[in-house]
């Protein structure tokens, strides 16, 4: 096994980028473990997950009129106070991650080819790719 130990909102950022990454963008042979990679990061921070689903069913439920113009504004606001807070309070707290030698090499090949567009701060993107560069040199 190999074990990623780094903040939880590297990870969300991580998991909600990968999975955002359309399937022509993979070789086949690689979909099934990049769905247990996604998997694996899914696991790790569930809420940030729900955080997550939450907000994209805000959208939804926008795009789809289920709320109405006037409370738009407020709906948002409310879930962005409570994102923010999320952030704020888990974003830093360390996790650790364990992934099988052959989920681990694919997450690397995945964060070298687009980790950059996942991070919006340098600072961050550089200390997580030292946390990824310390778990590629760990022994299978």
């Amino acid at each position: 096994m190999k074990t990623l130990q780094t903040k939880k909102g590297y990870i969300a950022l991580c998991w909600s980028g990968l999975a955002s990454v359309p399937p022509r963008a993979f070789q086949p042979a690689d979909i099934k473990t990049t769905m247990e990679v996604i998997k694996i990061l899914k696991e790790s921070i569930p809420d940030f997950v729900a955080s997550i689903t939450e907000g994209e069913q805000i959208d939804a439920d926008i795009k789809v009129d289920l709320i109405p113009a006037e409370k738009i504004e407020e709906v948002r606001g409310d879930y962005n106070k409570r994102a923010s807070l999320l952030e704020r309070n888990e974003g830093q707290k360390d996790v650790t991650v364990e992934f099988t030698p052959e989920a681990f090499n694919t997450f690397f090949q995945q964060f070298t080819n687009w980790g950059r567009m996942w991070f919006n701060r340098i600072t961050d993107f550089a200390d997580f790719q030292e946390a990824m560069d310390a778990t590629n040199k760990q022994s299978k």
